[in-house]
């Protein structure tokens, strides 16, 4: 009988390559479930890509490097008025036409980006509109791609246009008002001021208090036109500084002359504490008087048989040297909750201050802006009842 023993060696090799047969088939299996999970989670991620493409309001497009449409979103079928059946595949110039050959974002789109461009353009199905584009170039499987973003900024610049309009007629009807309210008021108050150096040797006290009534009241009312006016260059930041040496005893004295019958009026005593040697400031010496005049109204107009303080002194700040003017007053003061927002545009507090004291509110706004363009600051401290202080700081010379 012959032996048929298979040898201890081969049977151990034959189980070797079973074992590594089922792992084969283990890996396989798992790298198929990998790949099935993968192409889950890829058209899961398409399909979001896809969705947040057509859903966002700016345009998207994708052209090769000759040009050529490849993809388009809902948002850029609807800006350029061309279905996408009609636009992918062909040549954007057979499609889009942009006024100017060189604004198209496939000739722009070079070595650097596309960067928020304003370019008009044109297609078979609508006017003329104007595009806000973004476009890069970049590389993806060996080829050359233009991937553009634009929105459609036609109603917004047109929005803008007429905005523009609104300010330039406005500033023309102030113009036109700022001449009829001067001429009569000017008038008014040369003919106040004749009739008051005639009556004054009269000693009438009822006469003399209406001349000054009607002088203060044309005052004002110039004021307030020129309030309005400076308001509206502020607002389009087209207001004129003019910065020139000027001495500053010479422009307190001329502010005094206009200032005194403000406090008269309201049986007020005005004060002003200014060393002799104050010296000279390089500024711009209508703005700084208009700056102080403003204050000085606001505490004639919030004090009644009080002081108002107009004090001069040079303080630096930091290494810069300056001058600080101090308005201060015995007034009814200002409540807490009013100081934060006593500079913002037409703040002048309760409604009751408005209607028993007056004014339009813009002239502390005017103020802050104007010591802004000087290159100084101001500040407020009040308590109610207490009476105020203003200081306002100016620079010796232009920061």
């Amino acid at each position: 009988m012959s032996d048929t023993t298979v040898p201890k060696d081969d049977t151990n090799h034959e189980q070797s390559l079973l074992d590594k047969i089922a792992r084969l088939e283990d890996e396989n299996a798992s790298l198929v479930q990998r790949i099935k999970s993968l192409s889950i989670e890829s058209r899961t991620k398409a399909q979001l890509i896809h969705l947040m493409l057509h859903s966002t309001p700016f345009g998207m497009c994708i052209f090769d490097s000759s040009g050529v449409l490849l993809r388009m979103n809902k948002a850029a079928e609807e800006i350029f008025g061309v279905p996408m059946n009609l636009a992918i595949g062909h040549h954007c110039s057979e499609f889009l036409h942009c006024y100017q050959d060189r604004q198209c974002c496939v000739v722009m789109a070079g070595e650097e980006p596309v960067d928020r461009v304003e370019t008009r353009c044109v297609t078979e199905e609508c006017e003329g509109k104007l595009l806000l584009r973004n476009a890069v170039r970049t590389e993806m499987d060996h080829d050359i791609l233009i991937l553009e973003a634009f929105i459609d900024i036609s109603e917004i610049k047109q929005a803008e246009t007429s905005h523009q309009n609104a300010i330039r007629t406005k500033m023309e009807f102030l113009a036109k008002i700022n001449h009829e309210l001067r001429t009569p008021l000017n008038i008014i108050q040369g003919y106040s001021q004749l009739i008051k150096t005639d009556i004054r040797e009269s000693d009438s006290e009822l006469l003399n208090t209406g001349i000054d009534a009607i002088e203060t009241s044309c005052n004002d009312l110039i004021h307030l036109v020129e309030h309005i006016l400076d308001f509206s260059e502020i607002d389009r930041e087209d207001i004129q500084i003019t910065i020139q040496e000027c001495d500053i005893l010479l422009l307190i004295n001329s502010l005094m002359a206009e200032a005194r019958s403000l406090a008269q009026y309201r049986h007020n005593t005005l004060v002003v504490e200014c060393p002799d040697g104050i010296g000279m400031l390089n500024t711009d010496p209508k703005r700084l008087s208009q700056i102080l005049y403003n204050l000085l109204n606001n505490a004639c107009k919030f004090t009644k048989n009080g002081q108002i303080t107009l004090k001069i002194e040079t303080k630096d700040s930091g290494k810069v040297k300056g001058v600080i003017f101090s308005v201060i007053d015995t007034g009814i003061g200002i409540p807490q909750d009013y100081l934060e927002g006593i500079f913002d545009d037409f703040s002048q507090g309760e409604d009751i201050y408005t209607r028993q004291y007056g004014g339009a509110g813009i002239g502390l706004t005017i103020a802050r802006r104007l010591v802004q363009l000087l290159g100084g600051n101001i500040e407020v401290l009040s308590e109610e009842n207490q009476g105020t202080v203003f200081n306002v700081w100016i620079p010796s010379r232009p920061m």
